[in-house]
Parts: structure tokens; sequence; C-alpha cells
């Protein structure tokens, strides 16, 4: 007997990476890639910060900047009128079996957003930017 499906489209869960995810595992962008995540401008920004020298860290972080921005330019020359709101799809993780999900980086719109949600003193922590985005996409995301 088969289930029977409701015809709605899927919904991808859509995750929020905090920077220690891919400073401790760079692969986790495709082991979630039947799922949307969304990095904030934040993250990529400490990733930078911690890319110098030998460490585990360091390597990991590097590796991370290196695949995102292997998406990036992957997705640009697939589709000449990609646009950065519409993400970059995540199909092409483990052995290149194509995922459903897509990765969205913040865009400056977002980041007006998510600083409208911040007090001044809330703006100097790095971590109240990720929990920020995190709280504008619940408040944009809720009819996706």
């Amino acid at each position: 007997m088969s289930k029977k499906t409701s015809g709605k489209p899927r919904k991808n869960k859509l995750f929020v990476f905090d920077t220690n995810v891919l400073m401790h595992d760079p692969t986790s962008l495709v082991r979630f890639k039947e799922h949307d995540i969304y990095i904030p401008a934040v993250v990529v920004e400490e990733l930078d910060n911690h890319k110098k020298g030998t460490t585990d860290v360091a390597r990991n972080s590097r590796e991370s900047t290196r695949f995102i921005e292997s998406l990036l330019q992957l997705t640009e020359k697939r589709f000449s009128n990609w646009k950065m709101d519409q993400g970059l799809p995540l199909e092409y993780g483990r052995g290149g079996s194509k995922g459903l999900g897509r990765l969205y980086l913040q865009t400056e719109t977002d980041a007006r957003n998510t600083e409208e949600l911040l007090s001044p003193h809330e703006r100097l922590v790095a971590d109240n930017h990720i929990v920020a985005a995190a709280r504008m996409l619940k408040n944009t995301q809720m009819d996706r």
C-alpha cells in the first residue's frame, strides 16, 4: 500500500549556520544538502578572520570559504540571469548527486532587516547578528 501525498510541494527545512559549524566541519554544507541553509554575513566575516594559520580550524575555514566560492562561481556560470536571493543549488555534494536544498547568503537587504532587530549594544557581538538573522527569517519566511 502506498502512502498518499497531499500534492503540496515539499518544504525544505531552513537551517541558519553558525561560524562554528563550518569551522569544525566544512562538509556540513553537503550533509544538509536536502535542506536550505542560510549563512549570515557575519559568519563569512568570521571565517575570513580564522583562515590564517596551520590549525584545523584555519584549514576548515579556508575549505568552507573555497566551497562557498566555488558554488557561487558554478551557479553564476550555469545560470546567466541568476540572482543572489535565489540561493545556490546544493547539488554538487556527495558524489555529484543532486540535492534539493539551496545555500542562501545574507544579502545587503537581509543585513539591514537584521540590524533593525538589534540594539546598538547588541550589534557589537557577532552571535547576536546570527540570532537576529534567524529571527528575521522566522518573521519573513513563515509563508514559504
